[in-house]
């Protein structure tokens, strides 16, 4: 007979409103986060959980799942997950180790199947509109240097290095930059996925997208782009080639 099964009426309940109706639901929380959310339910409702204390708890805890060695490991870094207020606590180590996990994960699996090889220069297809995204990797590039001219150019005017300018056409030279952008970059899109490659939004990257340091990968993409004359594409990965002969498309 199941362990669970022999608790009475009342601790059954108690368990129910915790959301906790079967042994394997039990097995699978942590100790110190069932009696975090236990000591939460006891709060609001005192007559239902009055039934099931914390020592009562521990042991039928024990009685359904065990107390092996690696059940006590568990609760005991449960428990160093929990603060003092029941609310879970996620430690930078964690996350930074999960990370460099899943990382190595990914590159074992790439490695293995030569994922890695399909992202080359070699691989790549044929771009539907290069001369749009040529033209585009340059006005992208024109973007970012009219960004850093607008705080330069006030600077200089203050400090007096300039000569004065119609201060019309210094506005006119200051806004051009952003309309080719906003009338071209904005309309380079993917072969593959048919993404705005040359956007200010965030999306998802792509973890084989061009990501040169200080650079970032919007700007990395454009430089790729002009000095090597193929790209790969930020959301999806997929190498396209600029110029291609057309009996390789």
């Amino acid at each position: 007979m199941d362990a669970f099964t022999t608790l009475s009426t009342s601790e059954q309940q108690a368990l129910a409103i915790c959301g906790i109706t079967k042994a394997s639901q039990l097995s699978k929380c942590g100790l110190a986060s069932l009696l975090g959310d236990v000591s939460k339910a006891r709060e609001l409702f005192p007559e239902q959980m009055s039934s099931l204390s914390d020592e009562r708890l521990t042991e039928i805890y024990r009685s359904v799942c065990g107390t092996d060695e690696q059940a006590e490991e568990e609760a005991k870094r449960d428990e160093s997950c929990i603060s003092e207020e029941g609310f879970t606590r996620i430690s930078p180590q964690l996350v930074v180790s999960r990370r460099y996990r899943q990382r190595r994960i990914n590159k074992e699996h790439d490695k293995e199947y030569n994922i890695e090889a399909l992202h080359k220069k070699n691989h790549s297809v044929h771009c539907v509109s290069p001369l749009r995204i040529y033209f585009s990797a340059w006005v992208t590039i024109l973007l970012y240097i009219d960004i850093a001219a607008w705080f330069i150019v006030p600077a200089l005017f203050m400090v007096g290095l300039l000569p004065p300018f119609n201060p019309y056409i210094i506005i006119v030279g200051l806004l051009l930059p952003l309309i080719l952008f906003w009338q071209i970059s904005r309309n380079a899109r993917c072969t593959v996925c048919n993404v705005h490659i040359f956007t200010l939004r965030k999306f998802g990257f792509n973890r084989y997208a061009h990501n040169w340091p200080i650079f970032g990968r919007l700007l990395s993409t454009a430089l790729h782009i002009i000095f090597r004359l193929w790209f790969r594409c930020p959301a999806c990965g997929t190498p396209q080639a600029i110029l291609r002969r057309k009996s390789r498309r």
